[in-house]
Formats: C-alpha cells, structure tokens, sequence
C-alpha cells in the first residue's frame, strides 16, 4: 500500500480550467478561513495527469494560505480515501472537530456559483449529467444565470412553455428557491452600512430568488380564486384566458412572441 502514497508538491497539481463551480466571495474566504484556524480536513480528488477533478478552490486557497505539500494515494475508485486527523475528536469539549464539519459542509454550500458557459459546453458534448440534475434545475440554473448577466449570448429559438398542472399540490416552499437571496441579505445584515444603503441592498437582493414556473402551475390550478388573482397581478402566471378555459392550464400567451419580435426584428 505505501508504493501507492507519496507527497508531490501542491504546486504539481494542475486546476481544472473548466471547472463549472465559479466559486462565490465570501465562499472563497470561508474555505481559507477553515483552513487557517482549524487545518486541512476532506481530501481533494485529481485525475491520473495530476488535474484537480474536485477541491478546486480549497487547492487554491490552501496555496494561499502557506500549505506546500499534497499526500497524493493513489486509487482506482474502488476504495474510499479517509483523511484521519490525529489532533481532533468529535467528543472534545472545545468542539473543534465539530466546528470543521460545519465548516466542510458550509463553505460547499456557499462557495458553488454555477458557471453556465461551462454547464453548456458540457452539455453540448454529450457530458450526461441526468443522474445530478433534473431537466428543470438545469433550465433554472441557465435562466437565472442570464437575468443576472444581459451580456449572455441567448438562443434565438424561443419555446413559450405550456405548463399542464398535475394533480399533486406542492408546498409553498417548493415554489422557489432562495438560497442566494439569504446568502446575500445575511452579507448585507452583517456589515457596517448605512440604514438606507441596507435597505437597497436587501430589496436587490430579492431579484435572485429563482422561481420555480412548473411547480407554480400546479399550485395556481387548484388555488382559490383570491390567491389565483394575486399570483396574475405578481405575474407569476400570464394566463391566455380562452386556452385556459379550453385545456384547464397555465400558458405564456402571444405577447412573449411579440416582445421577441421587437427585440430581434430581423429574427
């Protein structure tokens, strides 16, 4: 087993040039934040090239903060690697090893900013993601991605999609997702700002909850009539009146044809 362990430098790893996590600011400082109070914890993972397949950001930032050296095992994906660290206990009163689990698994959670142009590469070439995404949380991620960013070069081809309720009623939580948004305001909430200035940045902060419209449809269909009205006037849903008679669904009317038209006269 030994003949399959040896420290290379860190320098020796390669990143991934097309790594399509982006990384985000404050992820960045909570990854090098973990590392210089509490040491290196997860391993990260490399290609048989020495190309950094997974732990990106935490490579970088462990260069950054004086970390030379890389213990590289060497595996055929048939074992787990476990990294055991002699100094720490999960049943210590001082509660560091709980703290690097916290920090582990928060510092993912905030660090990964989808980059599209990467998702979209990969998809074009065939790259299955099936088993990690659903169909719609790709649609949301490339959506959103191109609100936030007006410079994305966008598909002319535009599908209006028809949304045809199912019988199964979501929870109001399933509606959208926020995370960004907390993300955000939590950033804002805790720095020295003007009370005004705050308050901007938090109604700013909203634009990145991403809505989900499918899961929208099926709550609007069996909605009762006041909370229907509102969600129209919120333009959560654009009903063409007449389909919804005939076919009972949620459908993005001409109208979205005729802004596209204006936009892009030349088709």
């Amino acid at each position: 087993m030994d003949d399959k362990i040896e420290i290379v430098p860190l320098s020796a790893l390669e990143p991934d040039g097309h790594n399509a996590n982006k990384g985000s600011e404050r992820g960045t400082y909570m990854i090098r934040r973990s590392l210089e109070k509490l040491g290196a914890g997860r391993s990260i993972l490399v290609d048989k090239n020495g190309r950094i397949i997974a732990g990106n950001k935490t490579a970088e930032s462990a260069g950054d903060v004086g970390i030379e050296d890389v213990i590289l095992v060497r595996t055929r994906g048939n074992q787990l690697v476990a990294v055991m660290r002699e100094d720490l206990d999960l049943d210590d009163p001082t509660g560091e090893a709980r703290q690097l689990a916290y920090a582990d698994n928060r510092a993912g959670e905030v660090s990964l900013t989808w980059d599209v142009d990467a998702l979209q590469v990969d998809i074009d070439a065939g790259v299955d993601l099936s088993d990690w995404f659903q169909p719609l949380e790709l649609d949301e991620i490339i959506t959103s991605e191109a609100i936030e960013e007006p410079t994305t070069n966008y598909s002319r081809k535009i599908e209006p999609p028809i949304y045809t309720p199912s019988e199964v009623v979501p929870e109001v939580t399933e509606l959208f997702n926020d995370s960004k948004t907390r993300e955000l305001i939590s950033a804002i909430e805790n720095e020295e700002m003007p009370d005004e200035v705050r308050a901007f940045l938090i109604m700013a902060a909203q634009r990145h909850t991403v809505f989900n419209y499918s899961k929208i449809a099926d709550y609007y269909a069996s909605a009762p009539p006041e909370i229907q009205r509102h969600m129209e006037n919120s333009a959560l849903v654009i009903i063409d009146f007449q389909r919804a008679i005939e076919n009972g669904f949620v459908n993005f009317t001409s109208k979205l044809r005729e802004m596209y038209a204006e936009e892009y006269p030349d088709g």
